[in-house]
C-alpha cells in the first residue's frame, strides 16, 4: 500500500546479516579506515535504513565492478550477493501470493517517508526508552530489571546519537545486554499509536520511576574526588547498594573542570546517594586538612620540596638530602614493626604509615611531621643492633632526596713546596739587558737578585733572566711590580712583554694510602660544619707535576654549603691552609633535530661565551646518539648564569597564535596538516610543535 515493498525485503534480507555487511581488519589504522569509510553510509534513522543504503549503492554498481566498489568501501561483498539472493526469493514469494512488488530499486526517498514507521509498527513490543544517562542505557518494555545497550557496531554509535525511543530487533547477551538492529523513534509516533489504541500507554509514562537523573555537588575539588574514590568497585557496590541494584551511575568527565560531581541515579534514592556522597566527601577534606602536601619549586626540578601545611602555608622546605619518610626495608616481622614504631613516636608525631611486599622484600613507610624527626628516626634505628643482624636497612625516602648535587666545592691545599727562585722569559731581549743593568744600580724593593740563566747558549741573546732570593710568600704579582719598577725608568723605550714563572720541588708521585689517608683528614674537617649522608668526596689522583692537591666536595643542600665554604677556608691539612671555591656546572641539551635547526645560532652564542668570559668558563660540547649536550664549568658565578641563560635562549621557539585566524586554525585542526607538517620536518630543519588545546 504504502509502494515500498521491494525496499521492506531488502531491509528483510540484510536483517540477515545486520552489520555484516560491513568489515575491519587490519592494523588500528586501517581499523579507523574502516570506519571512517563506514560513517558515509551511517543513517540517522537506524541500522535498517543504513542496510537499504549500502544495497542501493551497491546495486547501482555495474555487476563487474562491484567486487572492487566493496573492497574500496569495507564492504562484505559475500553478504551483499546473499542479500541479493534472499531478496530475489522474497520477490518469488511475494508473487505467487499476488502481491504486487517492484523488480528494480530506483529511490529511496518514499522509502526514508514510509518504511521507518512501518518498522516501528511491527516492532511494538520491542520498545526500549533511554533512562537517562549513557552508562544507565534503555529500559525495554519486556524487560524492565535489566539495563540494555545499543551495540557498538550500530549505525547511531559512530553519530553519538541517544535517541528516547528505539526499537530493535533482537538482543544480544553477553556480559552486558546489547539491542541489535535498532531505529531510532519519534515521539509523535508514540502519542499517535497510544490515540489510536495500539499502545496502552506511553512507555516515558510507564517507566518514569526508571528514569535517572543528576544528584549534583558543586564545590568538589579535584584532590578530594580522587581520594574518595567514588568510581571504584568498594563505592560502586555502596551506591549500588544503596540504588537497590537499580540502573545508575557516576559522571566524572566535569570534575576536574568544573569541580561538580554527578551521581545519575532514580530520584527515590537522591536523598541517601546525596547523605552518602557529603559524607565521604567532608571525611577525605576533614583528612586533608591534616595532611602535608609536597611541591616542587618549579615543574621541572622537583630537588627541592615545600611542605605546605593548611591554607597552603609553607611549613618547611625539603632541600635535597631531607624528607618526611623513613623507608625501612628488610624481613620484616609485625611485631618488631610494632616496637619499633612505638619507640619512633618518642622523636615526633607520626603522620602515617605504610607498608609494601615484594618478592623477598618487605618495606615500611614511616611518614613524620618535620624533617628533623626523620633524620633522627634514620639515626636513631642505624644505631640498633638488631638492624645490621636482621638484615634490615633505614634510610630516608629517595623520593625527595635529590638525584645529583647542587652544589660542588673545590678545595686545594699545596702538594709541592715553593723554593726562593723564579724564571722570567722576555719576548725582546733588550727588556732582559735593560733589567739586568738597572738592578745593578739600584736594589729591588722586594729583595730580588736578578742575573742571566745559566743555561743560555752564549752565542744567542739573552731572552730568560733568574731570579734568587723570592720570599715563599710572595707570588707572581710582586716580581712584576718590581720587574715594571726597573723598566719604567726608561720611559721612552716601548718595552714588549715577559712571562713570570716560579720555582716549586721537582716532581714526585703520590700513593693511592697516602690519597686516602688525605680524604679521611678532609672528612674530619667537613664533619664538624655538616652531617656525613648531606655530601661525598672525590679526590682525583694527581698527575706528578700538579702544584697542588685538589678535592671536589659535592653537596646536596645549598645551606650546607656556605657553612663548609666559611668553615673550610681556616683549616689546614698537614700545615698547608685550604683554598674552598665554588664549581658550578650544569648541562644545556638539545635533541638532535632542534640542534640541527639551530645549530649556526647556537655555535654563535658558543663563540661569544669563550671569547667574553676566557679562561673562567669551560663550555664542552658531547654529541650522544640522540641529543648534543652543552657540559658548563665555572667558578664565576655571573659568566655560569650568562652562559646557561643564553644556550638556553636559542631555543626559544617562534609562535604563531592562530585563535584570531579562524582558517589557519582551521587548517591547523584538519586531518591533512600533521601529513604536511611531518613532510615540512623531514625536508626541513624546521622544528614545529602544535598545541590542540
Amino acid at each position: 500500500e504504502a509502494g515500498v515493498g521491494l525496499e521492506a525485503a531488502i531491509v528483510v534480507a540484510t536483517s540477515t546479516v545486520g552489520s555484516g555487511i560491513f568489515f575491519r581488519v587490519g592494523t588500528d589504522a586501517e581499523k579507523a579506515v574502516s570506519d571512517k569509510k563506514k560513517l558515509q553510509f551511517c543513517h540517522e534513522a537506524g541500522d535498517q535504513m543504513t542496510c537499504l543504503h549500502v544495497y542501493w549503492h551497491w546495486v547501482s554498481q555495474p555487476k563487474e565492478a562491484r567486487n572492487h566498489w566493496c573492497i574500496e568501501n569495507s564492504i562484505n561483498a559475500k553478504s551483499m550477493r546473499r542479500v541479493e539472493e534472499t531478496v530475489k526469493e522474497l520477490q518469488i514469494i511475494l508473487r505467487t501470493h499476488a502481491k504486487k512488488i517492484a523488480s528494480t530499486l530506483k529511490s529511496l526517498k518514499n522509502a526514508e517517508t514510509h518504511l521507518p514507521k512501518i518498522l516501528f509498527l511491527s516492532f511494538l513490543n520491542n520498545i526500549g526508552v533511554f533512562t537517562g544517562h549513557e552508562r544507565a542505557g534503555y529500559i525495554l518494555t519486556e524487560n524492565q530489571t535489566d539495563s540494555s545497550f545499543v551495540f557498538p557496531g550500530s549505525a547511531l554509535s559512530p553519530q553519538n546519537l541517544m535517541p528516547q525511543y528505539l526499537v530493535y530487533e533482537r538482543i544480544l547477551k553477553t556480559s552486558r545486554q546489547f539491542l541489535l538492529q535498532v531505529m531510532p523513534v519519534k515521539s509523535e509516533w508514540i502519542q499517535e499509536a497510544v490515540s489510536t489504541g495500539k499502545m496502552p500507554l506511553d512507555p516515558a509514562e510507564r517507566f518514569r520511576e526508571y528514569m535517572v537523573c543528576a544528584v549534583s555537588l558543586a564545590h568538589v575539588g579535584w584532590q578530594v574526588f580522587k581520594r574518595s574514590y567514588i568510581d571504584n568497585n568498594r563505592n560502586k557496590e555502596k551506591l549500588k547498594e544503596i540504588c537497590q541494584n537499580t540502573p545508575h551511575s557516576v559522571d566524572t568527565s566535569t570534575t576536574k573542570a568544573s569541580g561538580v560531581v554527578r551521581v545519575y541515579s532514580q530520584s527515590k534514592y537522591h536523598d541517601q546517594t546525596r547523605s552518602f556522597l557529603e559524607s565521604r566527601f567532608d571525611e577525605i577534606r576533614a583528612k586533608l586538612r591534616k595532611e602535608q602536601h609536597e611541591l616542587g619549586v618549579t615543574e621541572d626540578n622537583n630537588d627541592v620540596q615545600l611542605v605546605l601545611g593548611h591554607g597552603g602555608q609553607i611549613q618547611y622546605v625539603l632541600m635535597p638530602g631531607d624528607s618526611l619518610t623513613v623507608v625501612i626495608k628488610g624481613p620484616l616481622n609485625a611485631s618488631w614493626t610494632t616496637r619499633v614504631i612505638e619507640e619512633l613516636t618518642c622523636l615526633g608525631d607520626i603522620c602515617s604509615t605504610s607498608s609494601r611486599s615484594f618478592k623477598k622484600d618487605h618495606r615500611m613507610y614511616v611518614k613524620f611531621y618535620d624533617p628533623k624527626s626523620a633524620a633522627n628516626a634514620v639515626a636513631m634505628l642505624s644505631e640498633r643492633h638488631d638492624i645490621d643482624d636482621d638484615g634490615v636497612t633505614v634510610e630516608l625516602n629517595k623520593k625527595h632526596t635529590g638525584s645529583q648535587c647542587l652544589t660542588t666545592l673545590k678545595v686545594e691545599w699545596c702538594r709541592r713546596e715553593r723554593t726562593n727562585y723564579a724564571f722570567i722569559d722576555f719576548e725582546d731581549p733588550v727588556d732582559a739587558t735593560c733589567l739586568l743593568l738597572h738592578s745593578v744600580s739600584r736594589p729591588a724593593t722586594g729583595g730580588y737578585r736578578f742575573r742571566p740563566d745559566n743555561n743560555t747558549d752564549p752565542n744567542e741573546c739573552l731572552c730568560k733572566v733568574f731570579v734568587q732570593n723570592v720570599p715563599n710568600t710572595h707570588t707572581e704579582d710582586d716580581i712584576r711590580d718590581a720587574i715594571d719598577s726597573y723598566l719604567s725608568v726608561d720611559s721612552d723605550v716601548l718595552h714588549s712583554g715577559y712571562k713570570v714563572q716560579l720555582g716549586y720541588d721537582k716532581k714526585f708521585s703520590t700513593s693511592s694510602e697516602k690519597l686516602l689517608q688525605l680524604k679521611h683528614q678532609l672528612k674530619l674537617l667537613i664533619d664538624e660544619y655538616t652531617q656525613p649522608h648531606k655530601y661525598s668526596i672525590d679526590i682525583p689522583h694527581p698527575k706528578d707535576h700538579f702544584k697542588t692537591y685538589r678535592a671536589f666536595v659535592n653537596i646536596t643542600d645549598p645551606a650546607e654549603s656556605d657553612k663548609i665554604l666559611s668553615g673550610l677556608a681556616e683549616e689546614e691539612i698537614d700545615g698547608h691552609l685550604l683554598t674552598v671555591s665554588p664549581q658550578l656546572s650544569s648541562v644545556v641539551m638539545f635533541s638532535n633535530k632542534v640542534f640541527a635547526a639551530i645549530r649556526k645560532n647556537v655555535e654563535r652564542v658558543e663563540a661569544a661565551l669563550k671569547r667574553c668570559y676566557k679562561g673562567i668558563l669551560r663550555i664542552e660540547r658531547v654529541a650522544e646518539k640522540n641529543n648534543v649536550k652543552y657540559v658548563l664549568k665555572s667558578e664565576d658565578i655571573q659568566a655560569y648564569i650568562d652562559a646557561k641563560q643564553m644556550l638556553n635562549g636559542t631555543m626559544l621557539p617562534t609562535i604563531k597564535d592562530c585563535r584570531s585566524q579562524p582558517i589557519l586554525r582551521q587548517f591547523v585542526l584538519s586531518s591533512c596538516c600533521q601529513e604536511i607538517m611531518n613532510d615540512i620536518q623531514q625536508k626541513t630543519s624546521t622544528v614545529i610543535i602544535i598545541n590542540r588545546w
